[in-house]
Formats: structure tokens, sequence, C-alpha cells
């Protein structure tokens, strides 16, 4: 009986020891703690997928065609389609990544945007620039400038982005950069 009573003491002893050393270590923080910080930022990356975009209007119904393979394209000028944007809480929009195909008879139509839940108010974060006539995939790399727009405050605003493609633009996808310094919303 001594040594099955010796043997638990000894497993108790060992399993405080281990909680204490956690608890000095700082290794426990996350556990008890409701934000984790990073002492340097990182880099995350929201990807928007064709498949995620929406037509805008009843016109935009109308003529388009999105496939799964990478592509939305429409037969006519003026149509657009829109998606949110879902950032952490906190994080910062560093740049915006369009990828597109587009012919001499138009230019797609690019914004990221912040709409104001109270009352409506839509800002405009960046608009980059994708004026290109060659006809191959071509890539617009915007970087968002460091101001109180790019600051995802989830609490009061609504983000978004939107596309009009135009007659002979194909859309292949985007990608939003941010940074961040916590683990999580």
């Amino acid at each position: 009986m001594t040594t099955y009573v010796t043997s638990r003491r000894v497993a108790l002893i060992a399993a405080g020891g281990l909680f204490a050393a956690l608890a000095l270590s700082g290794a426990a923080q996350a556990i008890t703690d409701n934000i984790f910080r990073y002492t340097t930022p990182k880099n995350g990356y929201f990807t928007i997928h064709v498949m995620a975009m929406t037509p805008d209007s009843t016109a935009a119904t109308n003529d388009y065609l999105i496939d799964s393979g990478g592509h939305l394209s429409t037969g006519a000028n003026n149509l657009c389609f829109v998606t949110g944007v879902n950032l952490p809480n906190g994080a910062t929009m560093t740049r915006l990544a369009v990828w597109y195909t587009s012919g001499a008879a138009s230019d797609p139509v690019v914004n990221l945007v912040r709409e104001t839940l109270a009352n409506g108010v839509t800002n405009v974060i960046t608009i980059p620039n994708t004026f290109d006539d060659s006809g191959t995939r071509t890539l617009s790399n915007t970087a968002i400038p460091n101001n109180a727009l790019a600051k995802v405050n989830n609490g009061q605003y609504a983000y978004g982005f939107s596309i009009c493609p135009g007659s002979d633009t194909t859309f292949h996808g985007a990608r939003i950069t941010y940074t961040y310094n916590n683990a999580g919303d």
C-alpha cells in the first residue's frame, strides 16, 4: 500500500510542477488571455475566386459566364460583379492584386470599398490601374495607402470588391494582402 500512495504522490507532484512551469514560462498565456498578440506583424491573404462573384444588376444576370476554370466574362460593357470581403478585425490592407485579360475594346473597372454600417456611406479604398489592351493574362498589383481606410474595423464597416470587366475582358481572380498582429477576430 505504501508503494501505491508514493506513486500517486509522485504523479501529483509531477503534474503540479508541469502546470507551474507552463504558468511561469508564459506558454499558457494563450489559454487564459483573450487576445494573443504576435511580436512582429504577420502577412495574410484573402483571395477572390471568380465563383465568389455575383451580378450587381438584372442586366448583368442576362449576359455573363463564370466557369470553374477561373474565368468571368461578359458580352457587354457596364455589367458589374461584386462580392463581400471578410478580413480579420484590426488587420491593415497593404496590396490589391487583380488578374485579368483585356483587349482593345474595353478595360475593367475595379473597386475595393468599405461601407459605414451606421449610415451607408461608401468609401473607395483603392481603384487599381487596369489599362492593358494586350489580350494576355495581366496582373495589376496595387499598393493600398497606409491610411485610415486601410485599417479593418468590422465593428463599424462592411467591405466589398467589385469588377466591371467590359465586353472583351476576362476576370481571373484577385487577392488582398494584409498584415495582422493578433491571432483572430
